[in-house]
């Protein structure tokens, strides 16, 4: 999948690129949110970059930094000490894996209730209009990060 066809990717490239912190050959993203294609993309990283792995990895869901973490240990990459990993929506799993998964925390039942009232809101016709909803975010730090 190109950068333009993946609206996900196109928009957290630009993202970073206005920030100045977009570096293409550290950018990767799995085909899909499993573990298993956390596994096969880590392969392919370390096969790529070797002795040149990042020292952090930010993944996009906890599913894929488990099977990151999986071929991580697979190779012998010892995490954290050479590279720390950290998922994202802190899934029950992500605390029984080894090293245990550093992740970023999202309030479901915020996200849901924000989700009913802005439903409630176009049933009733009250608020049409597009709006931006923030939902609150915590790190959670376990073994998978320094």
């Amino acid at each position: 999948m190109t950068l333009q066809n993946d609206p996900q990717r196109f928009l957290l490239s630009s993202f970073l690129s206005c920030k100045e912190i977009y570096q293409p050959n550290y950018f990767f993203m799995a085909e899909d949110y499993t573990a298993e294609s956390g596994y096969t993309e880590m392969k392919a990283i370390i096969k790529k970059l070797g002795n040149k792995l990042p020292k952090a990895f930010l993944i996009g869901s906890d599913s894929i930094a488990i099977g990151a973490l999986r071929a991580l240990r697979e190779e012998k990459v010892p995490v954290p000490k050479r590279v720390s990993i950290i998922g994202f929506n802190d899934i029950t799993s992500a605390q029984y894996v080894t090293p245990g998964l550093s992740t970023i925390h999202v309030s479901r039942n915020a996200m849901a209730k924000s989700a009913f009232d802005l439903l409630n809101e176009q049933f009733q016709k009250r608020h049409m209009a597009s709006r931006k909803v923030t939902v609150g975010t915590s790190l959670i730090i376990r073994g998978s990060s320094i």
